[in-house]
């Protein structure tokens, strides 16, 4: 713990860390939490206002911050919440600063969407929130795996059963006759034979003469069946993304036959089983409703997405001053545009030509700021809490 990390694009952080500075110039960074709780937008992080003022450059992460004494609470699984202070001579006059978990980020996520950061140590090893909430891995059974089971278990009792009453039946039989039996040379010192010691004997001869009733070979061919079916079903070329052009992955292959028998999924979140893709298609500005259901492929300039409208009504609408809807639109695009948390980042296509593209942690935003952009309020920056737009441009 204290030590200073340095964390690239698209690579998982290693422990818990207290972000101090990212390669954005207000400080922030995205992250991706899907092995954390399941979501996978990003999700923004900030260091604190005195930290990102004191350190500017690597240089005074590696050498400001030299000394510093930061104080949190015993390890813990709760993922949302942290309380800890960060004291320095340098830094708030001396005084403990609180530090949130906002500026936390969490090992078993990963860093995207900014090209790099560094962080203090905080949580490492079997300490970080992640590793307090891991548990042992439920084993899955499918019906047939259970009845399998059940059965197998049924059937090592019966047989278990019948090598116990023929090994009772044989001990007592040869105690009784096995003196008259010479010809089976069952005795051959002379001596009589301890009956428990011969029913144990020919309890594990039966056990071993039947041998034949678990069927082993039948576990051995469910488990290749699965297999072969896991293998059909990611070579399955109409289970392919066509957006991606990715495969279906069988992560396991127990429950194979179970998906036959799904007639109803109930889920409580829309991107569970859905491609949670938002669009700004349509929009109602007092009395008039704007937008086709059915709007034809239009070409949008770079960096806008998620838009998909088409409506010439609106666009004279907001050219036309004396039009009874002008007023409504201009008030409805201005805020849309400037109520959100939609970054915007500069770019340059191939030709050199400079354009803005926007990230944001949910997608109805996204689509939101890009349709008001549509619609002539383009977002351009932020930068400490001031805001640039382009209207009508």
């Amino acid at each position: 713990m204290g030590t200073i990390v340095k964390v690239k694009a698209s690579d998982p952080f290693p422990c818990d860390l207290l972000l101090l500075l990212s390669s954005e110039a207000n400080g922030m960074c995205e992250i991706q939490t899907k092995n954390l709780d399941g979501e996978t937008n990003s999700k923004v992080k900030k260091p604190d206002k005195d930290v990102h003022r004191l350190a500017h450059n690597e240089h005074d992460v590696l050498t400001k911050f030299n000394g510093a004494l930061i104080e949190c609470e015993q390890p813990n699984e709760f993922l949302y919440t942290f309380n800890g202070n960060l004291t320095m001579p340098s830094l708030n006059k001396g005084a403990p600063l609180p530090i949130s978990e906002s500026s936390i980020l969490l090992r078993g996520s990963s860093l995207s969407e900014t090209e790099w950061v560094y962080g203090i140590a905080i949580y490492t090893g079997h300490e970080t929130k992640i590793m307090m909430n891991s548990t042992g891995a439920r084993v899955k059974k499918s019906d047939v795996e259970k009845k399998t089971d059940k059965y197998i278990i049924l059937l090592v009792l019966i047989q278990t059963t019948i090598c116990l009453v023929a090994g009772v039946i044989y001990s007592l039989w040869e105690n009784l006759q096995g003196d008259k039996l010479i010809y089976l040379n069952l005795n051959t010192n002379g001596e009589s034979e301890d009956v428990f010691k011969v029913g144990a004997q020919s309890f594990g001869t039966w056990f071993l003469v039947m041998m034949n009733f678990v069927p082993i070979s039948l576990l051995v061919c469910l488990e290749m069946v699965k297999f072969f079916q896991g293998s059909f079903i990611q070579m399955d070329y109409r289970m392919v993304c066509p957006q991606k052009g990715l495969n279906a992955v069988v992560q396991s292959s127990n429950l194979n036959e179970q998906l036959g028998m799904v007639h109803f999924i109930f889920s409580d979140k829309t991107g569970t089983l859905t491609q949670n893709v938002m669009e700004f298609k349509r929009f109602s500005a007092g009395p008039v409703s704007y937008g086709k259901n059915d709007p034809q492929l239009i070409e949008y300039p770079l960096g806008v997405s998620n838009v998909n409208f088409e409506d010439e009504a609106a666009f004279q609408h907001l050219e036309n001053k004396e039009a009874m809807n002008h007023k409504r639109i201009r008030d409805l695009r201005e805020a849309i545009a400037v109520n959100h948390l939609v970054r915007a980042k500069n770019f340059e296509d191939p030709d050199g030509t400079p354009y803005v593209a926007y990230n944001a942690t949910a997608p109805d935003e996204l689509a939101l700021v890009n349709g008001a952009r549509h619609l002539g309020f383009e977002f351009l920056e932020e930068d400490e809490g001031t805001y640039v737009f382009r209207i009508d441009g």
